[in-house]
């Protein structure tokens, strides 16, 4: 759906679970009614349209869109296979429970997981939803209540430390 830049819009930030991959954020732009309310019409935002909606965006937002783009499953299958794979094979080819590539199944999680802090550092004050089972990306409210904590977790039996990122929301019913 295409999101008209001359009405009012809203930009906002969703975060789903990926089977895989873990919680993603993704960018939307969402039209607005006469009253200001969130309509279903809604559009998804990256680094190659986000000129398009400039009135609506801030230094902080191409920066969220910049990361949250280098977070999508193309992006990733680009940086961690050389070759050309679909995304249901490279999928099911690195995280088979049996066969698949721990190592760069670890990889993933880190370089996702460096994405997530710069994301959640800079979100603070931006409209964060959580998107609904039905793709809406507006389905439920986040509110941002404070800073980050990192908590160093010792993952046994292979003794490797990896950070955890713990951020304070409250969800607005």
């Amino acid at each position: 759906m295409k999101v008209s830049t001359s009405k009012s819009f809203k930009l906002v930030y969703s975060l789903f679970e990926h089977e895989y991959l873990g919680y993603l954020f993704e960018s939307y732009v969402i039209q607005l009614d006469h009253k200001n309310r969130l309509t279903f019409l809604h559009q998804n935002i990256s680094s190659k349209n986000a000129r398009e909606f400039e009135e609506g965006l801030d230094q902080y937002d191409y920066e969220l869109i910049r990361l949250m783009d280098s977070m999508q499953q193309d992006r990733i299958i680009q940086r961690f296979y050389k070759r050309k794979i679909k995304a249901n094979d490279f999928f099911l080819k690195m995280y088979d429970p049996r066969k698949g590539n721990k190592m760069i199944q670890g990889e993933i999680a880190n370089y996702l997981e460096i994405k997530r802090a710069r994301i959640l550092a800079l979100m603070k004050g931006k409209n964060l939803y959580e998107m609904g089972n039905d793709g809406e990306p507006a389905w439920r409210f986040f509110f941002i209540l404070g800073a980050m904590m990192i908590i160093p977790i010792t993952f046994l039996p292979s003794s490797v430390k990896m950070k955890k990122w713990i951020f304070n929301i409250k969800m607005h019913l």
